[in-house]
């Protein structure tokens, strides 16, 4: 039995090499813009609601009235966020993607990455950008496919913008891409990585970035055809027979994308989820409920840790998750 296997990663998954958690981006907010949208921020904090609640009731107040006010906190919310993730870039290219030696064949975050038949994304940071996507080599993946090896990793459907998105001073510099319409395909030979809520570093005009963040994400999705379709190819790619889900870092908070998984899972999906919290991450939500049963396993311990080798008992676990087939069983006679 050869399975699909597809990775998606969430927050939790950059915050192994520093990237910010939804709390911790409230918190860098808070030192990066004024008194009054400083204030519009706490008083949604202290209602229990994070700041992509702040962001959304700013983006929906906006399109009512355009009142000058609501439009200069969207921006500088805006740009706040824009100069986080900028920040973010310019710290994943001094932070070291593998841990200390030179990883084996058996273990390693590039290796580990290269047994996924696609990679999808929450996030809109560049960590893999930085030492990932277009860094790895065909001798990296696994000829599981003699007939369609896999050479490297792409971004279906976008193309360089020949221009950049300048962050901090003025040697840190995002380089930029935008979608190219006539080029939405998957390519053979090339493991797909697709950022289903945008990037920092896409451009969807020369005035406006694909990020998507706020209230309304499906429907905000609907308005580019290419996330559109990275968003179909998702859920079609989850109801392929046999298919199996890693989940690193996601905390199951998007409806759209927890009902999308609950298709794969009508379909046979199984899921193995990597948390800091394991399969309590699922709480007792409707996301719980749809889910559940389909779990095969999960990881709580540090990712890094477990990739670098320094546990394998949690890495064979990780690992079982990519075998084919059964497991046999034995039985014993009654006694």
């Amino acid at each position: 039995m050869i399975h699909n296997h597809i990775l998606l990663t969430g927050a939790g998954f950059s915050r192994n090499w520093g990237g910010y958690l939804a709390t911790e981006v409230f918190e860098y907010l808070l030192g990066s813009v004024d008194d009054e949208l400083r204030e519009l921020l706490w008083r949604d904090k202290e209602n229990e609601l994070p700041f992509e609640d702040t962001l959304a009731s700013l983006q929906s107040s906006y399109e009512t009235n355009r009142a000058p006010q609501t439009e200069q906190n969207l921006r500088n919310l805006d740009s706040a966020l824009q100069r986080m993730f900028g920040d973010m870039t310019h710290a994943f290219h001094q932070t070291p993607f593998e841990s200390a030696g030179r990883p084996s064949e058996s273990h390693g975050v590039a290796n580990f990455l290269t047994k996924f038949d696609a990679i999808f994304t929450l996030n809109q940071d560049t960590l893999l950008e930085t030492h990932y996507i277009g860094k790895v080599t065909a001798a990296a993946f696994p000829r599981c496919v003699p007939a369609s090896p896999l050479v490297g990793a792409n971004r279906p459907g976008f193309v360089k913008a020949y221009d950049t998105l300048t962050h901090g001073d003025l040697a840190n510099r995002i380089e930029l891409y935008k979608p190219d319409h006539d080029q939405l395909m998957v390519t053979p030979t090339l493991q797909p990585y697709f950022k289903l809520h945008g990037s920092v570093d896409l451009k969807a005009s020369d005035r406006e970035m694909m990020l998507i963040l706020g209230g309304n994400k499906a429907e905000n999705i609907e308005k580019y055809p290419i996330l559109k379709w990275y968003h179909e190819e998702f859920q079609r790619r989850l109801c392929i027979a046999d298919s199996r889900l890693m989940i690193i870092g996601y905390s199951f908070g998007d409806p759209h994308i927890n009902e999308t998984i609950a298709v794969g899972v009508g379909r046979g999906l199984k899921l193995f989820i990597i948390d800091t919290k394991g399969v309590d991450r699922l709480g007792k939500s409707t996301a719980y409920r749809q889910l559940k049963g389909s779990v095969i396993g999960a990881s709580r311990r540090p990712l890094r840790d477990t990739l670098a080798g320094q546990d394998m008992v949690e890495l064979n676990k990780v690992n079982r998750f990519f075998r084919t087939g059964r497991m046999a069983v034995t039985h014993h006679p009654a006694l």
